[in-house]
């Protein structure tokens, strides 16, 4: 008699051995935001031609849409670019601000806000410039940059 049905009966009628082991799985999100410019801001002068601001009548703010997973910070850089005509050679005050309404509930400011709710979010931005005694805004056009930053 052949042992070769006997050992391949051992093999076939024995357990398998079980092994097992892990996947591990890992994720890094940065933080990141993008801007994007919705709309640029008008300025109009108030009536005693000493303030010239995206909130006076007539004004608009400029918007932008932010997106970002959070952990991030929104600031407008205090120093806009500001460029007058010619004519108005007396020394302005320039404030650039932001807002935001929604989700993003922001009041009125002038400092970085951190942004921890992921998601898009418009902010409206405002541009004041401000003339201090008698000095007034001459006719002629003005121009202004704000910068805005996500980061």
């Amino acid at each position: 008699m052949s042992r070769l049905p006997i050992l391949l009966a051992l093999f076939v009628s024995s357990p398998a051995i079980a092994a097992q082991d892990t996947v591990t799985f890992n994720a890094t999100i940065n933080a990141t935001c993008t801007i994007l410019v919705e709309s640029n801001g008008t300025m109009s002068v108030d009536t005693n031609m000493q303030n010239l601001s995206s909130k006076n009548v007539g004004g608009t703010p400029g918007r932008v849409t932010i997106t970002t997973t959070g952990g991030v910070n929104f600031s407008v850089d205090g120093s806009p670019i500001v460029t007058p005509p010619g004519t108005d050679t007396t020394a302005t005050t320039w404030t650039p601000t932001y807002e935001s309404s929604g989700l993003l509930a922001l009041a009125e400011r002038t400092n970085a806000t951190a942004i921890t709710i992921p998601g898009s979010h418009t902010l409206d931005v405002h541009l004041t410039g401000v003339k201090s005694g008698s000095d007034t805004f001459g006719a002629g056009v003005y121009a202004g940059t704000v910068i805005v930053r996500c980061e």
